[in-house]
């Protein structure tokens, strides 16, 4: 009773009227969009804010939620007129002529398919991030309140974690995913995506809160994992969680008040917002598969460019006299925007990303998860042992300021490498060797330890030796830079000391 009572108060629905600059308000009834024949009526000159149309009003309706790939468009308009011509012209056209009006028909179809594709597979992608976003926002967000709210941790550190997640979550549970739900049910009649796109594209400005904080998000869930048992043990209970689990609770309901007050000034969530599921109903639970928290949270920040590719896509398909051709166009440019906005931060969460699988690849034992770190190179390598020079098997990753040493570890689950040294960039030197019975050697001296390695190739050799040079080259001209940095700091201080 507790577990579905408590889910039942964190399964909210968000519908509610958003704004690009406020993601989610109730202040005003949403507008409609009409449209005729497939066409946008051109009510009013300011972007429509989502409204729930059908779905909003019977959320448990399930055809709102159930794609329906109907037959491919027949284009009857183009058939009929093709067919008619051909009617015309039968007793006086050769057999040539005839077969290329029907390779042209034939194109067209091809055409229209590919259309129908592209708008289908953001229908399954938005169907498949939007199951991410109810993990992140009604599994992960919801338990690590309830468990703040015992007075293990602050609840808001919680926040800081997940910043707007619960508004993102309701502007595409709420409005987008419906939207195109009920358009692919529709496309024999209306085969568009533009007008949704463009309609809705302004809130996703609502993604700048949350790519700004994503670092600083990162690093408290790294800190809090080490730190506080509480903490840890419920993100581990949630990525253990398989499909058969049962006895998971989301928010309770002093959980979700903290939720709604301490999100009130970024999410302006109002309890007005929230659908509460039907008596007796099973919360549906979610699983994280083989991935941690931290590999959830980059999906937001990787959705955003994911529409750019393929409303670009799209377009390129699009006959440029399609009455779908300026929405979309529109579309891509605000979309297009939001996505350069993120670039810089993309760039990190994609080497975040990047540090994360290798930390998972060593155990969970290295601290490499820092936004200053930066991966240069990894592969294999051979080492020669001093004694007898055998070749045994190692495994390197470069990074920005240390190189990883590592010994294969051969097991079917867990880690995939120990970590037998770390040898700093500082201090390092690359030497090219000759050894005539292991051809591709050279040699890496550090403060802590000299290596000798031997390459699989000639060319192998000359990329490690290149990226190491290159790396040590970088850190002396950063630590060169902060260096007269700091020696020109002390100067202006002392000329002010003397006068």
């Amino acid at each position: 009773m507790v577990a579905a009572q408590t889910q039942m108060e964190c399964e909210e629905d968000k519908a509610a009227t958003l704004s690009p600059d406020t993601p989610i308000q109730t202040s005003e009834p949403l507008p409609d969009t009409n449209l005729v024949n497939g066409e946008r009526q051109e009510t009013a000159t300011d972007p429509a804010s989502p409204t729930t149309n059908d779905c909003d009003e019977n959320a448990s309706d399930s055809s709102c939620r159930t794609l329906h790939v109907g037959p491919v468009l027949p284009l009857e308009e183009g058939r009929a007129d093709t067919e008619a011509k051909v009617q015309e012209r039968e007793d006086g056209e050769s057999p040539l002529e005839l077969e290329q009006l029907d390779q042209h028909h034939e194109r067209k179809e091809t055409n229209e398919q590919k259309l129908h594709k592209i708008a289908n597979e953001l229908l399954l992608t938005e169907r498949a991030y939007v199951s991410r976003l109810d993990l992140l926002d009604q599994v992960f967000y919801c338990k690590l309140l309830e468990e703040a709210n015992r007075g293990s941790f602050p609840a808001e550190m919680v926040n800081k974690i997940f910043s707007n997640i619960s508004s993102i979550n309701a502007f595409h549970s709420k409005f987008l995913l419906p939207e195109l739900e009920k358009r692919m049910q529709e496309w024999e009649t209306t085969p568009r995506i533009g007008d949704i796109l463009q309609k809705l594209a302004p809130f996703l400005k609502m993604y700048g809160e949350y790519v700004k904080g994503f670092d600083n998000a990162m690093e408290l869930v790294k800190n809090m994992t080490e730190r506080i048992p509480q903490f840890k043990s419920i993100i581990e209970e949630i990525q253990s969680m398989d499909s058969r689990s049962t006895g998971f609770s989301s928010c309770s309901s002093q959980a979700l008040e903290c939720r709604l007050s301490s999100c009130g000034t970024q999410a302006q969530l109002l309890h007005g917002m929230w659908d509460l599921p039907a008596p007796g109903l099973e919360p549906k639970q979610k699983i994280c598969g083989s991935l941690t928290l931290q590999h959830h949270m980059l999906e937001p920040v990787q959705r955003i460019p994911r529409y750019e590719m393929l409303l670009k896509d799209y377009l390129r398909k699009l006959p440029p006299g399609s009455p779908d051709w300026n929405d979309a166009k529109k579309s891509l440019e605000i979309i297009s925007t939001a996505a350069s906005h993120s670039n810089s931060a993309i760039r990190k969460m994609e080497n975040l990303k990047k540090l994360l699988e290798i930390y998972e690849m060593l155990g969970e034992e290295e601290d490499i998860v820092n936004p200053s770190n930066e991966l240069i190179k990894e592969g294999q390598i051979l080492k020669l042992a001093a004694r007898n020079t055998s070749a045994q098997e190692r495994y390197l990753f470069l990074f920005n300021n240390m190189l990883l040493y590592c010994v294969p570890r051969f097991s079917l689950v867990g880690s995939k490498f120990t970590v037998r040294t770390r040898v700093g960039i500082d201090g390092m030197k690359i030497v090219e060797t000759h050894n005539e019975e292991y051809p591709h050697t050279f040699q890496v001296s550090g403060k802590e330890r000299t290596l000798e390695l031997q390459a699989s190739s000639e060319q192998d050799k000359e990329e490690w030796i290149k990226a190491l040079q290159e790396t040590i080259d970088a850190f002396h001209q950063r630590h060169e830079t902060f260096r007269n940095a700091i020696a020109k700091d002390n100067d202006i201080h002392s000329e002010v000391s003397v006068s």
